[in-house]
């Protein structure tokens, strides 16, 4: 890296997921990133910048909350069978605990009201 800092991608560990670390000269561990149960292929640091609304509960991204946000998450609790996405999990998993279920159409439905 630009900062002499060594990037390293452990790749994907069975059962785990994929695990991201960055370390300086000294050996000493600057960045840890793990993510369970996903898979990366490559990794690359940067200053990323995002024009994306991140209003939690804007599942949609039209910078409002709204009965098409609960539309969103309904649609998803009912037809989706699958490992739940990071954004998913930060947009419509309201209560932070790693489940999009029924609570989490409840905690939108409040901020609404």
């Amino acid at each position: 890296l630009p900062n002499e800092n060594t990037l390293i991608n452990w790749g994907n560990i069975n059962g785990i997921g994929s695990s991201i670390m960055e370390v300086d000269y000294n050996q000493n561990i600057v960045l840890e990133i793990q993510y369970n149960n996903y898979k990366t292929y490559k990794v690359r640091k940067s200053n990323w910048q995002f024009e994306i609304p991140m209003f939690i509960g804007d599942s949609n991204l039209d910078n409002n909350i709204n009965v098409l946000d609960i539309i969103y998450q309904v649609n998803h609790v009912l037809n989706n069978d699958s490992p739940n996405k990071i954004f998913d999990l930060y947009k419509i998993d309201i209560n932070k605990d790693s489940f999009i279920d029924i609570l989490d159409i409840v905690e939108l439905v409040n901020i609404i009201l």
